[in-house]
């Protein structure tokens, strides 16, 4: 395991069996784990206080494997990945099928998150049918997510709790987040923390990708690159808390 993914399994260990009331059955588990590793049974002890294993006793049979590890996912390429682009009535039609366009010509797949089931109709009055919805789909489903350009669709999106929540947990999970035009906005309006929305051209900060739409072709590069990291680790630590 990379060091964020340990960070994270100690987290959710101490998670998970920090709620068991029983004080035996915490001991139990903590001693288990010595039969995986020693180290993480003594982490996972200190955190839900219990007493580490005496001795580790990994079997002889095990052996690492880098398949288990998102460090040795490919990098470099945004092939077979899941981008969510969220959009609400007033999104610019023509925008958003320049970003589905970039996306596929990319290797990647685009999915349109909307408000609800129903067709989400253009500032210009053409229709699309949303893939998923916002009640539907989850951004843990998603390897990034793009927020839409259009006014009056941002300013509906930031009215919606899902929506900011989608942001907020997109972010959380260092994943790769875009805002095209007006779609800075609903960033900016999110819970996420040390990310700068001002200035000119595309910005790119910890992942987060912003530009006005005159700049769209050096806005989706940026991004694109950003999703073909996977995950931006450096997002984490105490500032990273963010509603999710």
């Amino acid at each position: 395991m990379s060091e964020p993914e340990r960070r994270h399994i100690v987290r959710a260990f101490h998670f998970e069996l920090g709620k068991v009331g029983s004080a035996f059955v915490r001991q139990r588990m903590v001693d288990l784990l010595g039969n995986v590793s020693g180290e993480l049974a003594a982490i996972v002890a200190e955190g839900i206080n219990c007493t580490p294993p005496l001795e580790s006793k990994p079997p002889a049979s095990m052996k690492a494997s880098p398949a288990l590890s998102q460090e040795n996912t490919v990098g470099g390429t945004v092939a077979s990945r899941r981008i969510a682009v969220l959009a609400a009535d007033g999104f610019d039609f023509d925008a958003l099928e320049r970003v589905r366009l970039a996306i596929r010509e990319a290797g990647a797949h685009a999915k349109v998150i909307g408000p609800t089931g129903r067709a989400i109709v253009a500032s210009d009055g053409r229709e699309l049918a949303p893939d998923f919805t916002l009640l539907t789909a989850s951004s843990v489903l998603f390897d990034a997510s793009l927020v839409a350009d259009g006014d009056e669709s941002v300013a509906a999106l930031v009215r919606l709790g899902p929506a900011l929540h989608w942001v907020n947990e997109t972010y959380a999970h260092c994943k790769a987040l875009g805002g095209l035009g007006a779609g800075a906005v609903l960033l900016s309006a999110s819970d996420i923390p040390g990310v700068e929305f001002e200035g000119e051209g595309v910005q790119s900060h910890l992942g987060v990708v912003t530009a006005p739409p005159d700049v769209f072709g050096e806005f989706m590069d940026v991004f694109l690159a950003a999703v073909a990291a996977h995950r931006h680790w450096e997002r984490e630590g105490p500032a990273t808390g963010v509603p999710a």
